[in-house]
């Protein structure tokens, strides 16, 4: 490959790179345009996307992206200067643009180019530009210029720079005739006055607007002056066609200022810049980190290594000065490699907005599609989780919205009937949790029907009448992830064959992770998903069990145990124990996996750990529990066959292979829907 071509393809990447970054933003910040956010900034940087896009496009020679971006920045720069308003025809038209623009942008990577039609998203934005600019004059002025300035953090620094050298800040709103046919010259008027009294820290239109004539009839400006309001007011008047004149303080938030009924701005009302240092970031190549992860992953190994021989030489030849130095450089490693190994992590962790963000358009669009108005509401998405987990928590995020729309909020008229209001609310929120990262899902629709669900389960041949009636309110919604259940009247697109719920289940379990629901019906339902934050390296607790070594991640860990035989029941023919008022599935771990014969069962007192899956617990029986250690999880290959239970594999600091249990699917091949029928056996 020549030199041209090699730097062809390094503009293409970063052009590729860049305008996935901004196609994301676009989609964030224009669903947020329909939901009242409508502020400069938020215009400007919608604005500064498309015009970016466009100016790349056009660089690489893509001109039907260039196209695409420059009829959207036409819209948006009219939305800017208040010649439109952003109903929801404009949303609907530019949204159908940035699909079309991320449709554009896949032409250059797919390997079957076929090229994608633009006439349908700019005729769609030519529309609102006529539909819109035929009611111009009975529209309200935009925001920033009906006489409302926003204080950004630059403008407040000029205003705190002011205050203390004395001065004060008014904020001047003039109205000119609209039978004007001047007002870019009053607006210049004005501007000039108002310059020669103080000076001008910000106006709306800039004085750069008004000499090309962008201007309405309204003109607003952030004077510092030592004069005051009496003066300004009687130099400003003198200005021909004013019809209206306010002078007041700002407001001192970055919305729209307000009249106040102050004469003055003092220092100690402002809001001071925060300081502190700008964080610095590098783009880093995702095969990269996992290639230092797998390296941190053996210097952990090497390191529990070490610590073992350590050992061992400390007993053996204790008192030697070698050994001694041996030890303290044992200890000091130890710490470095834990830094280390914390540091790599948290490189790993990414912020959960990268998956959250999409989701405003998706509940957008399905709302729209059912006809249904829901307020949608996300909180702590800047809540941090290992890569591995962040790339396959969105199908089952997905899943879980799509029923939140579909099946959990009501329409309007069903709503007004049962006395809530018309717009229903979906919240998706996520928070740390000791170890693990918690997700939930929360709607206020009609919540799940016991009834329905234990009626729909027999039907389908799910579970018998008998058991049905046997299970409570709580333990029927649980019954919702089984496979081809679904209470839904008819199938529609999104929802209702009866698959999803149990994907959902099948796929957190699979991350180590566990699925609960709860519910009260015609108030709604939260599905609350936990999460381990990492699953490369991992806390375990080691145990023995028929001379072969395991390892419980402590996530799963309740508490360790000591079982006595005379303590166990058995009940059609499993062995269960009391524990805590609860009935729990004794399992030995031996006997599971074939390592023991069935009718060797032991005698006497039994060391135990009490395990928690999916909403399974457990008790299981060990030979003997080994203590904690850090341990790094390596999968099994597929020529081992069926591995049920177990998650995979570490080497010990002794060199040792222990396998590393996966409860959750242990306990659900163990004991899976014979659990309820042991719990209400015993009611």
């Amino acid at each position: 490959m020549n030199l041209a071509a090699k730097t062809k393809r390094a503009d293409l990447l970063i052009f590729l790179q860049e305008t996935d970054e901004l196609l994301q933003l676009l989609d964030e910040d224009i669903v947020k345009l329909e939901h009242g956010g409508v502020t400069p900034d938020l215009l400007n940087e919608i604005f500064r996307a498309a015009h970016t896009i466009k100016g790349s496009a056009a660089m690489i020679g893509h001109q039907r992206m260039s196209e695409l971006a420059h009829a959207m920045e036409t819209v948006l720069d009219g939305l800017r200067k208040g010649v439109h308003q952003p109903n929801t025809e404009l949303i609907d038209a530019l949204l159908a643009s940035l699909d079309t623009l991320k449709a554009l942008k896949e032409e250059l990577t797919s390997p079957q180019r076929q090229e994608v039609d633009i006439s349908l998203p700019v005729s769609m934005l030519k529309r609102t530009l006529v539909t819109t600019e035929s009611t111009a004059s009975s529209t309200k002025l935009p925001q920033e210029i009906e006489n409302k300035i926003y204080l950004n953090e630059e403008i407040k620094e000029k205003i705190q720079s002011t205050l203390k050298n004395g001065e004060r800040v008014f904020l001047i709103n003039a109205q000119i005739d609209k039978n004007s046919s001047w007002n870019a010259v009053r607006c210049f008027q004005i501007l000039t006055t108002a310059s020669k009294l103080g000076k001008v820290i910000h106006s709306v239109p800039t004085q750069k607007e008004i000499e090309e004539e962008k201007v309405s009839f309204q003109i607003a400006l952030l004077l510092a002056t030592s004069h005051d309001e009496t003066e300004l007011r009687q130099e400003i008047l003198l200005t021909p066609e004013l019809t209206d004149l306010q002078i007041t303080v700002p407001s001192l938030t970055e919305q729209p200022t307000a009249a106040d009924d102050s004469s003055s701005l003092t220092e100690n009302q402002l809001t001071q810049k925060p300081t502190g240092k700008k964080k610095q970031t590098i783009r880093i190549d995702i095969e990269r980190l996992d290639n230092l992860m797998e390296q941190i992953g053996e210097l952990v190994v090497n390191r529990n290594r070490l610590a073992q021989l350590s050992k061992l030489l400390e007993t053996k030849y204790k008192g030697d000065e070698t050994i001694d130095e041996l030890e303290k450089n044992m200890i000091q490693t130890t710490k470095v490699v834990n830094i280390l190994q914390q540091d790599i992590t948290k490189i790993r962790m990414l912020p959960l907005e990268i998956v959250f963000n999409g989701f405003p358009r998706m509940v957008r669009d399905l709302a729209r599609k059912a006809d249904k108005k829901i307020d949608f509401f996300i909180e702590g998405q800047e809540t941090e989780v290992d890569r591995s987990i962040i790339e396959h928590i969105k199908d089952p995020l997905i899943h879980l919205l799509r029923n939140a729309v579909d099946h959990g909020i009501e329409p309007p008229e069903q709503r007004i009937a049962a006395g809530k209001p018309a717009t229903g609310t979906i919240v998706l929120s996520a928070y740390h949790e000791q170890n693990h990262i918690t997700i939930t899902i929360t709607d206020d629709g009609k919540g799940l029907d016991p009834v329905s669900i234990k009626h729909s389960a027999v039907q389908k041949g799910i579970i018998s009448p008998e058991r049905a009636a046997r299970l409570s309110d709580t333990d029927a919604i649980e019954l919702i992830f089984l496979p081809g259940l679904s209470t839904a009247q008819k199938a529609t697109e999104v929802s209702g064959r009866g698959v999803g719920l149990d994907v959902v289940k099948t796929n957190i379990e699979a991350l180590r992770g566990s699925v609960t629901v709860s519910s009260e019906k015609n108030k709604g339902t939260k599905f609350t998903l936990r999460l381990p934050l990492t699953l490369a390296i991992l806390p375990a607790l080691l145990l023995e069990a028929e001379k072969t070594l395991c390892a419980i991640p402590l996530a799963d860990v309740i508490e360790a145990a000591k079982v006595r035989t005379q303590d166990l029941k058995t009940i059609r023919g499993n062995k269960v124990i009391m524990w805590r008022d609860t009935v729990l599935s004794v399992l030995d771990l031996a006997m599971i996996f074939g390592w023991r014969k069935p009718d060797c069962n032991k005698n006497g007192e039994s060391d135990a750990v009490i395990v928690k899956a999916g909403g399974l617990k457990a008790c299981l029986i060990a030979d003997s529990l080994k203590g904690q250690q850090e341990i790094v999880l390596k999968p099994l290959g597929n020529y081992l066959g069926d591995t049920r239970g177990i998650a995979g594999a570490s080497i010990l600091g002794d060199g040792n292979v222990i396998l590393v249990l996966d409860i959750a699917t242990l306990l659900s091949s163990a004991i899976g829907n014979k659990n309820y029928e042991k719990e209400y056996a015993l009611s």
